[in-house]
């Protein structure tokens, strides 16, 4: 007799996919894949994983079968030497990349364009699906970016525990980044609304938006409804039609650290909504800047209610139109309290707006609302009696009706004019330090690395105890438009002109081979230096160099000829993984160490590199910004040097 064969557990698969080979392979590395066809007839297990060759193109699209498990998840993403990550052009299909009805799968690091989405995702009669990762994926030049739905009619289907972390999308013609439902009425919340729903609500639970880039959106940036305990957090956002960052049909969400800027007046331009049946959200951290249509909206329903609210410690700057808006329905148990709103010169502001007859319950203490000279009309409107104005610091802005307990002295900024949250911090003697109201928030503002003070917090955002001065705080905004900036050296074309991405002020422009230099006071100590920089393209360098008091460079970070944010390492250039938009801002930040002989970098906020200071450098006093090459069209704004200081 013949023994029988024991059984073998089934291998994971791992296809690889060059779609530029010349021949159909088997899927092994060795013998690729060449076409989306043969990865979509994969059934995909637990464990399984599909990798694209990096610097090639698929066209069509990625429609792969079948789910892992938590353990194991489905991965799909880039092999092979380089840098450039594989393409999917979805050349006029409905998406690039489509998953439907499946679960515990990551797609990270692919180049996705030509379809009417970048990625689609949808559960539709599926129940909860779970455990759906976006990562590191460029998405351009598509009609919508992600879009995430839970559909159906018959069962109850939502999208549980999605990561959506590190993306860069780029010229989107409709709305960025999308979660919405077919299951979405709230019998707790609003058991009279009924908008077009199939169903009972069922929430997404677990849903993380972070650390995303945005540029140059037609519609909204990013819109999350019908979700439980979401987080949306370190996202950044810059131009934009729609709204930049909304809420809605939602509970226990925590939207913190993101900055939202450049919305167009139309049809929205709002920088932040929270929509209708939204309860126990928390607006902490966030940054609003140069947006048309205001800083943000609360927009209920009669019979969908927003409420329970907070937004702690957020800034506004420069925001045009309405810094707060109230319409549509009531908002109940309303905390606005140890925000910042600075008004520029120029804008014209309605510090709160509430049209709603519906009934309000509206708490606004502890606030600093300043306006720049030259600012524009500045005022209020409360006729609902729902409202409670106390205790904050209004600056050369009228108080009104009813407020109570309002300071009118200045609030001492560091370097007021800029959108950098650093350059709010309170100096000595300002009016808002130690003179707040207590507010319910344990930890610290994401815009403050201080703790809250239980008993005497600042007014405004900041919740440090007086920091330093600036050493060098420029924006330009009181050069003269067509001339060479005030206090710098420059060679080349060097002109102050208006702000490129249309913001309010002016900025530094430098046009093919040409530098500008300026010294600052030698702080001896640890260093911050912070810098806004715009590129017209991205295949020509832009340094920004941090030098010594005897000209020697210390260190220099900057927009690389290969599309990515540049910084040296001991004096050696490198490259970071950190991909800069076009046509928008980047904002670099730095702290150098001396006492270490090291500095760290973060761009647009997140965390990008660290390197060591040049070998036989000496304090820093000087920086230079310079562009090398003929054609090359740059911008730099907002250039701040302070001494270090933790917390601040």
């Amino acid at each position: 007799m013949t023994a029988a064969v024991p059984a073998q557990a089934c291998l994971p698969t791992h296809a690889y996919v060059d779609c530029q080979a010349g021949t159909d392979g088997k899927g092994t590395e060795a013998s690729p894949y060449n076409t989306l066809a043969d990865v979509n007839r994969l059934a995909l297990m637990a464990g399984d994983s599909i990798d694209f060759e990096r610097g090639t193109t698929c066209r069509g699209t990625l429609t792969p079968s079948g789910s892992g498990d938590a353990s194991q998840p489905v991965q799909i993403g880039a092999y092979g030497p380089g840098t450039a990550a594989p393409v999917i052009d979805g050349t006029g299909a409905a998406a690039s990349v489509k998953l439907a009805n499946q679960q515990n799968l990551s797609v990270t690091g692919l180049d996705l364009s030509g379809g009417t989405d970048g990625v689609q995702v949808t559960a539709s009669d599926f129940g909860p699906m779970n455990g759906i990762t976006l990562r590191g994926l460029d998405i351009h030049n598509v009609t919508d970016g992600i879009t995430l739905q839970a559909a159906g009619t018959a069962s109850p289907s939502s999208l549980d525990n999605v990561r959506i972390a590190g993306n860069t999308l780029t010229g989107i013609g409709g709305d960025a980044i999308t979660m919405s439902s077919n299951w979405c009425r709230r019998p707790d919340v609003a058991p009279d609304w009924h908008p077009s729903c199939a169903g009972a609500w069922a929430p997404a639970r677990g849903l993380r938006v972070t650390g995303n880039i945005l540029a140059g959106i037609g519609g909204n940036g990013i819109a999350v409804a019908t979700t439980q305990g979401a987080t949306v957090s370190q996202n950044w956002l810059e131009g934009f039609g729609g709204t930049g960052l909304s809420v809605s049909d939602s509970a226990g969400a925590t939207i913190s650290g993101n900055q939202v800027a450049g919305g167009r007046p139309s049809p929205s331009g709002v920088g932040y909504r929270v929509g209708a049946a939204t309860d126990h959200l928390s607006f902490q951290g966030n940054l609003s800047d140069n947006n048309a249509g205001g800083f943000m909206v609360f927009q209920s329903a009669p019979q969908a209610p927003i409420g329970p609210v907070s937004v702690l410690g957020n800034m506004s700057v420069d925001d045009h139109g309405k810094a707060l808006e109230f319409s549509g329905g009531p908002v109940s148990d309303g905390n606005i309290a140890g925000n910042t709103v600075y008004i520029g010169a120029g804008i014209a502001q309605e510090v709160a707006d509430s049209t709603t007859d519906s009934p309000l319950d509206v708490q606004f203490a502890g606030n600093i609302v300043t306006a720049a000279p030259g600012a524009g009309t500045v005022g209020w409107n409360l006729p609902n009696p729902g409202w409670v104005v106390r205790d904050n610091l209004l600056h050369d802005v009228p108080a009104p009706a009813g407020a109570r307990e309002t300071d009118k002295g200045a609030p001492g900024f560091a370097a007021p004019g800029g959108v950098d949250p650093f350059g709010y911090r309170l100096l000595a003697g300002s009016a808002a330090l130690g003179s707040g109201v207590p507010v319910p928030a344990a930890a610290g503002f994401p815009l403050s690395l201080a703790p809250v003070p239980a008993n005497a917090p600042n007014i405004g955002a900041v919740q440090a105890a007086a920091g330093p001065g600036v050493v060098l705080s420029d924006t330009f905004d009181a050069g003269r438009a067509g001339a060479a900036p005030a206090d710098w050296t420059v060679s080349g074309p060097v002109l102050v002109t208006a702000d490129p991405a249309s913001f309010s002020g002016r900025s530094l422009a430098l046009s093919g081979v040409a530098a500008a230099e300026r010294s600052f006071g030698a702080t001896g100590g640890d260093v911050r230096v912070d810098v806004r920089l715009f590129a017209a393209q991205a295949d020509k360098p832009l340094s920004v160099s941090v030098l010594d008091t005897h000209g020697n460079q210390v260190l220099a970070v900057g927009l690389g000829a290969a599309g990515r944010v540049t910084y040296t390492d001991d004096g050696a250039v490198r490259d970071s993984s950190f991909g800069y938009p076009v046509a928008a801002w980047t904002d670099l930040s730095l702290l150098l160490r001396l006492s270490t002989g090291k500095y760290t970098l973060t761009a647009d906020g997140l965390p990008v590199a660290s390197g060591k200071l040049t070998a036989g450098s000496g304090i820093p006093g000087k920086i230079a910004v310079a562009s090398t090459s003929a054609g090359a069209m740059f911008d730099a704004d907002d250039v701040m040097v302070s001494p270090a200081c933790c917390p601040c």
